[in-house]
């Protein structure tokens, strides 16, 4: 994940954010991959300053398989009893967590990153009795997904040129390379967030050796992989 957030860059969106969290909602940041949905979620919880913390959760598939596989600080199940099957023993773990999620982590807020499956639709990801029981929970809730939602004021679209400008000066540090040059870049990759990175990356680390130039020509004829990054 990038390492540098554009001051004021998410402002609009925050602001949207912040009032649907703190009303109770559940919210989805739905976008393309790489467009900053992880990052924008963790400067709104930021912005949320929860009483007790902030967690970031990768998604794992399902909400029940997410829950069985979050990291609880010193948590070791111990099955209360004995000659259960495995699926038993995994049902009994799973609400042992759900209870440790209810009991210890309200006034929190939890992420749920990156929320898709290869072969589920949002909508049944969301029936899932796990889902319900999580949405269930007294705790702030948000998710980060690629499907598309629905929802325009949760929708995190790319940057500004402004804002891209500023980021990759400040992954790029070569003072030669003209305002004009980035935009350009930045018109052939759509302003797309990661992508802008990592050229303004790949012009910093190649020592001259990758031009803008020479990364234009790349993405105009499509040879972007004969270069550096």
């Amino acid at each position: 994940s990038p390492d540098y957030w554009v001051p004021h860059s998410r402002d609009r969106e925050l602001a949207a954010l912040s009032k649907a969290v703190n009303e109770g909602e559940t919210v989805f940041l739905h976008g393309v991959g790489g467009i900053g949905k992880t990052e924008c979620a963790i400067q709104l919880a930021n912005r949320l300053n929860p009483p007790r913390g902030a967690y970031l959760v990768h998604f794992q598939n399902s909400m029940k398989e997410t829950i069985l596989r979050m990291n609880f600080s010193g948590y070791q199940y111990v099955p209360k009893q004995k000659g259960l099957s495995l699926e038993e023993l995994e049902e009994a773990e799973y609400r042992d967590r759900l209870d440790i999620l209810r009991e210890h982590y309200r006034d929190t807020v939890l992420i749920i990153d990156n929320f898709d499956a290869d072969n589920k639709t949002l909508d049944e990801l969301r029936r899932e009795d796990a889902f319900k029981d999580f949405i269930g929970l007294d705790l702030k809730r948000i998710f980060t997904t690629r499907y598309p939602v629905g929802r325009k004021e949760w929708e995190i679209r790319e940057l500004s040129e402004t804002a891209l400008l500023d980021m990759m000066r400040y992954y790029c540090s070569d003072s030669s390379i003209t305002d004009a040059q980035y935009l350009a870049i930045l018109k052939e990759i759509q302003n797309h967030t990661l992508t802008a990175m990592l050229i303004a990356k790949t012009l910093e680390e190649s020592w001259g050796e990758v031009t803008p130039a020479a990364i234009l020509d790349a993405l105009r004829n499509s040879r972007l992989a004969q270069t550096h990054y």
